[in-house]
């Protein structure tokens, strides 16, 4: 996978939409911007959803419980 096919230096992660979300591209300048190491994000699924501002989980989790439908 490289950037031109799933998204530009700005994408930091794409994730599958399922119940249970897989890792499909993972920016390496992930760690700079976050904290957290490529092989952090790479196994634990959860580290998107536990990384976002707590304030935005719940809705980030109503839209993503809707896109899973």
């Amino acid at each position: 996978m490289s950037e031109t096919e799933y998204g530009s230096a700005a994408t930091i992660f794409i994730l599958t939409n399922e119940v249970h979300p897989s890792l499909l591209y993972i920016n390496r300048q992930v760690e700079r911007l976050t904290g957290s190491s490529v092989q952090e994000w790479m196994t634990d699924p959860h580290l998107w959803f536990r990384s976002m501002h707590p304030g935005d989980r719940g809705r980030i989790d109503e839209l993503w419980n809707a896109a899973i439908e």
